[in-house]
């Protein structure tokens, strides 16, 4: 029964086969029919196949099985079972089985059998084959290409019989490569200009104008975003808004510089990973911190931490491999060689990281203005320029190590004196003249006091007198201070002042001889509550000064506001010549004696070589008979040393520690190698030219780490020791299967390394012997400027995309990008001046039927322009749109929404103002679950994954969105000032400025008559109903200028609005 049924498809088969080619090719023709439909049970995913056949890989579809019969025989058709199943009628025995839903039909049928007949040979996939440069294809018609790129278009041309369409003229032409270079039509001047230039260089230069403009930086990134899945919120229901803009000033700034395609992979990769990496590099690698974090209460932060790293490896592969990696997550690949280990082997590239799904989206960067930047390049100059000096000068400044040396002679032999302990009080006479520090060895410093007695026990003297209460936010509240002079109190006579005043207490109260503490007998001062509070007596010149009484304000707990509290006598000059400072409870009156004693403030030397070293603030002069008092609170049976060093000593930032003043004592000739070292090495660090020099790297370097930016920025950051990754079962996080490690699949031939990082996938990618990077990226530029890719399918090059239509130019385009060093600006230029892109769009009838899609390209693109390039275009004409670039997202006019009451304060839509409400597309605000509706309306994505095309659509909402969207009614408000302002007297002269305004071209006659009866007839009834005048004139533009009339304009408007909805407005042609 088998036998009959074969030879009975063999006679089926004999009509088919004659039409069919005369040699069948794997890649071309059968590869598809076997991936559609026999590869989900007999491909790559092991688990799912089915009787154990495998048909993507010959050496298994031709095996014989167990029970000695083939699937696929080749040459022998009568015992290859795939033959008799794709042709059996019984539902239990026919391939695809019934329930697949699958068919074959009976062309499929007739080219599997052939293959099979011609020896079923295998090819490999011919994306997974390393491009190769054929030599240019001869053509008949030599003298109709611009460049090489013809040669294949023109050859693939001929051989169908065809031949190209005619160039475009020059109006249509400017008006096309200004929409694809920039985003927007060219202005009157510069098509007036290119048509008045009859050079033959007209075109390229041209073409080098725009690729130099502004707008082309923000034309392309654009493109860009959709696959960087770039918005300004963080996507799932709450959708909080995230401060990521500034990756989308460097994507726009990287393209108007022409940052060569390769660099620009690896900044967006692994920019953290390069040596030194910029600022601008850590912002680069913002692309995959674009992913959606869920901020949701009750979510699962690890649970959408690994949702981020799923969607980097499918992004990463889908930008730059064309490849669908999506469904490797839960199995191995249904239709190409792709394993699920190697899924996660690319997972744990990204699972490294430090950012964790968290709402504070760190690590972050900041990012600066170009005012901001200035000032740090030049510091970052000068920081590097002070590192090169004070390297320099330790060096060079060992030459006077001996005469520092000598310097130090005096400091390290000083004799100190030893003084006895009385209670808790040492004194000792001091030498006549200058000393700089104190010896308390024994004791911590914060409990000594030092004063100095003059001889004779005489007052000191004083001028001002002065109470602070230490603390923040606190009051300061005095009955009286009494300072008493030779035994009187002279206080009264001096005049008081304080900080501030507050409850009714001036600072005359403190001084007026009243020491009753009571406030509400009006006899204390009263500061407000402020940080550091003080009251002070001017006695008006230097008094002998013996005590001080001070008497607070009485009352429960009052007496807790003063607990920390300082007490200063200042000298006519303000120097502090006698301080007491205390931390306990200020008393209702405090007496102080001075005696005479000045107070010596110092502070502890660090690194001494001696405990207790210190330092007075100023050098200190003692005459003869002064005496040193050290008084060292809560003194018990401790042992105190207390020595004097005498002498002007050198400068320095730190004494000599104490293996340094071992040496420096030890004689010259006995020091050996390693003390000679050390005394290099410290006088190097410590001579003041060096410490003066490193004071002021320290401070550039301060000035460079405190320097803040305008915003900040979440950017990729390597943890210092990577996540573990393993196997997800069928996807799920939670479901752990063995570890794998990091690495990249097999299928593509190129070798990395044994465990690569996002830098070396990077370089990976970017490989010459990998066969997919630049076919992928060179088909996309292509696909940019001529509507489709060469390969139709950009986003899959996998066995399930669609073949090349011209193969050979792919592979050609791909080596010219690397052989052009990835100079994207050059490839575009390559592109946008080859004959196949001048092209007149037009088709004939003949050219539509062979060609609907123009997919070999015998004539020019034509195409509906994108959502961003519509609304910029309307703006651009009308004369609104804003040059600004760069900086916070704007919101044009879109309704509120109240999102507010369901996700918090500040959601809401709130319409910019001024300019920024005219500012380009790209800038405004992403909000990935309510994308700006007119872009939506025009196919702009929601971006919540990668987008590498969109499927434009037309729909009547697209034109109620240009008709009557609040941006396009402004936008034909302005056009219409425009066109009366600038387009002359007569409406026939307005209508034909309009045109060529809006179109780049001269105006047809019967389009002028049409839109001047138009005007005419909408005149005369605005004139009718001023206010309807009024309102379609003024809302939402504002009022008009004052020698402008509301009926004349609002006929203009509706003329201007029939011009931005033309046709032609929205297609390149």
């Amino acid at each position: 029964m088998k036998t009959w049924r074969i030879l009975l498809s063999l006679g089926l088969f004999t009509a088919v086969v004659e039409a069919a080619p005369k040699k069948i090719s794997f890649n071309r023709d059968v590869r598809a029919i076997l991936s559609e439909n026999c590869y989900t049970c007999h491909g790559p995913d092991a688990a799912a196949r089915k009787a154990k056949l495998r048909l993507d890989v010959r050496e298994a579809a031709v095996a014989e099985t167990k029970n000695g019969s083939f699937a696929i025989k080749p040459g022998d058709v009568e015992d290859s079972e795939l033959v008799y199943r794709i042709f059996a009628e019984d539902a239990d025995e026919v391939m695809p089985p019934k329930e697949s839903k699958l068919a074959l039909t009976t062309e499929q049928k007739a080219i599997l059998k052939q293959w099979i007949v011609e020896g079923a040979e295998y090819e490999p996939h011919w994306a997974y084959v390393k491009p190769k440069r054929e030599a240019l294809p001869t053509v008949k018609d030599a003298k109709w290409g611009r460049n090489d790129v013809d040669r294949f278009i023109l050859a693939q041309l001929e051989r169908r019989g065809w031949t190209p369409s005619p160039a475009a003229d020059k109006h249509a032409l400017i008006r096309r490569v200004s929409l694809d270079l920039t985003g927007l039509p060219p202005t009157p001047d510069e098509v007036k200009a290119f048509i008045g230039d009859k050079s033959p260089e007209a075109y390229g230069k041209l073409v080098d104008r725009l690729l130099a403009k502004t707008a082309y930086g923000e034309h392309w990134a654009r493109q860009w975003l959709d696959l960087a899945r770039y918005a300004d919120s963080t996507g799932y229901a709450d959708d909080q808004p995230r401060t990521i803009w500034g990756y989308r000033d460097w994507v726009v700034r990287a393209l108007n510089s022409n940052m060569p395609f390769d660099q620009f992979t690896r900044e967006q990769l692994a920019g953290d990973l390069l040596k030194d990496p910029t600022n601008d590099q850590l912002v680069a690698t913002a692309f995959h911190r674009n992913t959606q974090t869920n901020n949701e209460g009750g979510t699962a932060d690890e649970e959408f931490r690994n949702v981020a790293v799923v969607d980097r490896v499918n992004t990463t592969m889908q930008v730059w491999m064309g490849t669908t990696m999506a469904c490797a997550q839960c199995h191995d690949h249904k239709y190409d060689p792709l394993s699920q280990e190697e899924y996660f082997r690319l997972f744990a590239i990204f699972n490294n990281t430090e950012d964790s799904d968290k709402r504070n989206e760190a690590p972050f960067v900041s990012i600066y203005s170009e005012a901001q930047k200035k000032q740090r390049r030049d510091t970052e100059l000068k920081v590097a320029s002070l590192e090169k000096e004070l390297n320099h000068l330790k060096a060079t400044a060992l030459d006077g190590l001996e005469l520092w040396a000598k310097q130090f002679e005096k400091r390290v032999s000083v004799k100190r004196v030893k003084i006895a302990r009385e209670n808790n009080v040492l004194s000792v006479k001091v030498p006549p003249g200058k000393f700089n520090q104190l010896q308390v060895a024994g004791v911590d410093s914060s409990r000594v006091t030092i004063k100095l007695r003059p001889q004779g026990e005489k007052d000191l003297k004083g001028r001002f007198v002065r109470v602070t209460n230490v603390g923040k936010g606190v009051f300061l509240h005095l009955a009286e201070v009494q300072v008493f002079s030779n035994g009187q109190n002279i206080a009264p006579k001096g005049k008081a002042k304080q900080s501030s005043t507050g409850f009714g207490g001036p600072a005359a109260r403190g001084n007026d001889g009243n020491t009753n503490g009571d406030y509400a007998k009006n006899s204390v001062t009263h500061s407000a509550q402020e940080d550091n509070p003080w009251w002070e007596v001017d006695l008006g010149s230097e008094q002998p000064i013996g005590k001080l009484a001070i008497w607070n304000r009485t009352g429960a707990g009052l007496a807790e506001r003063l607990k920390v509290h300082r007490v200063e006598v200042l000298d006519a000059n303000r120097k502090v010549v006698w301080k007491e400072e205390s931390n306990k409870v200020f008393k209702v009156n405090v007496d102080y004696a001075l005696d005479g004693a000045r107070l010596l403030p110092f502070v502890p030397v660090p690194n001494t070589r001696d405990t207790g070293l210190l330092r007075f603030k100023t050098a200190t002069t003692a005459a003869e008979g002064d005496v040193v008092e050290v008084t060292v609170k809560g003194l018990k049976d401790e042992k105190v040393v207390v020595s004097i060093v005498a002498g002007a000593l050198p400068k320095l930032e730190t004494e000599l520690p104490k293996d340094v003043h071992g040496i420096l004592s030890t004689p010259v000739e006995k020091r050996n190698a390693t003390q000679v070292k050390r005394l290099k090495d410290y006088f190097a660090a410590n001579n003041p030219k060096t410490v003066a020099k490193a004071k002021e790297l320290d401070a550039a370097q301060k000035q460079l780490a405190g320097m803040k930016g305008t915003t900040t920025v979440p950017v990729m950051r390597e943890m210092a020791k990577g996540r573990e990754t393993h196997i997800q079962l069928r996807g799920n996080y939670q479901q752990k299967d063995k570890r794998v490690y990091e690495g990249v699949p097999a299928v593509f031939g190129v070798p990395t390394a044994e465990k690569p990082n996002r830098l070396q996938l990077a370089e990976w990618i970017l490989d010459e012997r990998n066969p997919l990077t630049t076919r992928v990226i060179a088909n996309r530029y292509w696909e940019s400027i001529f509507g489709t890719g060469l390969v139709r399918t950009s986003e899959e090059f996998g066995s399930q995309g669609e073949l090349p239509t011209h193969p050979v130019l792919l592979d050609w385009l791909a080596t010219e990008l690397v052989r052009m060093k990835w100079d994207t600006k050059a490839f575009l230029k390559l592109l946008v001046t080859s004959a196949a892109y001048r092209q007149d769009s037009r088709a004939t009838a003949a050219r539509l039927e062979n060609d609907p899609a123009n997919r070999f390209y015998a004539r020019g693109p034509r195409l509906r322009l994108t959502a961003e390039m519509i609304r910029d275009q309307a703006m651009f004409v009308s004369g609104l749109l804003s040059s600004k670039m760069y900086g916070v997202p704007v919101k044009p006019y879109q309704p509120s929404f109240g999102v507010s009451a369901a996700f918090g304060p500040g959601m809401d839509w709130k319409t910019s103002g001024g300019e920024d409400k005219y500012r380009r597309g790209i800038y405004t605000h992403w909000r990935r679950t309510n994308p700006y509706p007119s872009m939506a309306a025009f196919d702009a994505p929601n971006r919540n994954v990668c987008t590498v095309r969109r499927v434009p659509t037309n729909t009547p909402l697209q034109a109620l969105v240009t008709m009557n969207d609040p941006v396009y009614v402004e936008a034909s408000q302005a056009l219409a000032r425009r066109i009366v302002t600038e387009g002359g007297a007569t409406p026939a002269d307005r209508v034909s400025y309009g045109l060529r305004l809006c179109l780049s071209r001269e105006p047809k006659p019967t389009e002028v008559n049409r839109l001047v009866k138009l005007f005419n007839e909408l005149h005369a009834d605005y004139k009718k109903d001023p206010a309807a005048a009024k309102l379609m004139s003024t809302d939402p533009l504002g009022p008009l200028p004052k020698e402008m009339k509301a009926e004349e304009l609002a006929a203009w408007t509706i003329v201007g609005n029939v011009l931005l909805n033309l046709d032609e407005m929205f297609m390149k042609r």
